[in-house]
């Protein structure tokens, strides 16, 4: 009963709702595409190879942006190439604005293999894009439980099957999940409480 948990928590009040065409236009993303985005270090542990190949079991009209740079890059370009997909993946490199990024997304993915708390999972949320994940590490607490779907690691049928899915429109809103547990304002003022003694 003397235990308190503090979750840490997402800067709602930065990553909020965008307009998609606007968002689009200012990283020259199509507007008539499905897109998955994904953003995070190109580096194996990140499991984007995972999404690459994902896609290959989606519709055409689906592609997938990747926000973020690494060493891993030359690999996953060569692996887009292989399967055929050059016209479907983007890499857009380290991304300044990753508000306008979320923005323009249908659905974010985290495809990773390895994970603690991730914060991405958070902010695209807070953005009120459903998304799809991994289950590995501690990605299943940031997960909106009405539109966020968990995929068995390693599964890359099951993270098609799961982007197959959030293809459909849902009126869900998975930032409000995310304002109500994460919101970095509350985890502050539970340090606060701390540290003024409220909970002794």
């Amino acid at each position: 009963e003397n235990i308190i948990t503090i979750k840490n928590g997402g800067e709602c009040e930065k990553f909020r709702p965008q307009p998609i065409a606007g968002a689009r236009a200012k990283l020259n993303l199509p507007l008539d595409k499905h897109i998955i985005g994904c953003a995070g270090r190109l580096e194996h542990v990140k499991g984007q190879d995972q999404l690459i190949k994902a896609l290959t079991l989606l519709p055409a009209n689906t592609i997938v942006a990747f926000a973020g740079g690494g060493s891993k890059r030359a690999h996953l370009e060569a692996l887009t190439n292989k399967l055929n997909l050059s016209d479907r993946v983007v890499f857009l490199g380290l991304v300044d604005d990753m508000t306008t990024f979320y923005g323009a997304l249908n659905v974010f993915c985290l495809p990773s293999r390895h994970e603690g708390l991730p914060l991405s999972t958070l902010e695209a949320q807070a953005c009120n894009i459903p998304t799809v994940a991994m289950n590995v590490g501690a990605v299943d607490e940031t997960l909106c439980p009405i539109s966020g779907t968990l995929v068995k690691s390693g599964s890359i049928t099951g993270l098609a099957h799961a982007l197959l899915e959030n293809q459909h429109e849902r009126f869900l809103s998975p930032r409000s999940y995310v304002l109500e547990n994460f919101d970095i304002v509350k985890m502050v003022a539970s340090y606060n409480d701390i540290s003024e003694g409220v909970y002794a």
